[in-house]
């Protein structure tokens, strides 16, 4: 059953292509600022004047009796606006992303200037207080001070240790000052980790719903006839099915640039001819927009075969 009705299948789409004349229909008001009249016409003689030199035949003609291409503005689905959120809230947190890593350079330069401060002055507090319990164990090895002596070594121990009691409140303030500073850092390099997960998980969600989503740009359309006879040959009862299909419109949704159009156009005309899609990569007649056909418009070599076997 299966073969039967592929067999079918095969046997329409080469009996239904045909020779086509096209013209421009309807261009919704939204368009006015995106493509001309004169540039829709252009790019459909341009690709008129590519299928006829790539295939060496007449596939279609740009008619004032053609059949229309219209281009129709459709307000964008709930999954489309869902789609364009999660875009603008990636290209946001990326902005973010971005500011925070920038201020990362100057956060660390002023925790080195801090350092180098702190082990600066450490180090001159360790010498000082050294030099003073050095200086004390000395007085202290001697047995018994004269009271004038004793008078002037308490008066410089206090001196000294007012001094050091200084550095060490400057030292407890940088101590505290750094260990803020590397605190506000870390809890910035934690935010930003944060971010690139966060940045991550929205890319994946995006990717997802883009595979859900296939938004169409363009479609052809027609109407199906199917006509049944039943009839007696020779006291046999014999039934034919007839198929017959014809596309009466081009109808384009959506663009990004003035190539991709060009490249839907030429798409969608295929179609209109009777050109079935083709799984293959870079291909016009595939079902998915091809990169490399925004880019320049041409038929591959299977497209090639597409045509000529349908055609």
């Amino acid at each position: 059953m299966i073969k039967k009705i592929l067999l079918i299948l095969i046997l329409f789409d080469c009996s239904f292509a045909q020779y086509e004349k096209v013209k421009i229909g309807k261009i919704d008001k939204y368009y006015k600022d995106k493509v001309s009249y004169i540039q829709l016409e252009n790019m459909i003689k341009d690709i008129e004047r590519n299928f006829e030199t790539t295939l060496h035949m007449n596939i279609f003609d740009y008619s004032k009796d053609g059949k229309p291409i219209d281009l129709m503005h459709i307000t964008p689905s709930s999954m489309e606006k869902r789609i364009a959120r999660l875009e603008e809230k990636i290209i946001n947190k990326n902005a973010k992303v971005k500011s925070r890593f920038s201020s990362f350079k100057s956060l660390e330069e002023e925790l080195k200037v801090l350092k180098t401060k702190y082990d600066s002055l450490n180090e001159v507090f360790i010498k000082q207080n050294n030099e003073l319990n050095d200086y004390i164990k000395a007085k202290n090895e001697k047995k018994k001070l004269p009271p004038k002596e004793y008078e002037e070594t308490k008066k410089f121990i206090k001196e000294k240790k007012a001094t050091l009691d200084i550095k060490l409140k400057q030292l407890k303030k940088l101590y505290k000052d750094f260990n803020r500073r590397v605190l506000s850092y870390n809890n910035k390099v934690q935010f930003y980790n944060n971010d690139i997960r966060n940045i991550y998980s929205l890319s994946k969600e995006l990717e997802s719903l883009r595979r859900a989503f296939k938004k169409i740009k363009g479609k052809t359309f027609g109407q199906k006839e199917i006509t049944l006879k039943t009839y007696y040959k020779d006291g046999k009862k014999i039934s034919e099915r007839k198929i017959n299909q014809s596309m009466n419109k081009i109808e384009i949704y959506a663009f990004d640039s003035l190539d991709e159009l060009k490249v839907i156009l030429a798409h969608e005309i295929a179609h209109l001819v009777g050109i079935p899609h083709i799984d293959v990569k870079n291909a016009l007649m595939n079902p998915i927009l091809q990169k490399n056909q925004i880019k320049h418009l041409e038929l591959t070599k299977k497209d090639i075969i597409n045509f000529k076997k349908n055609f």
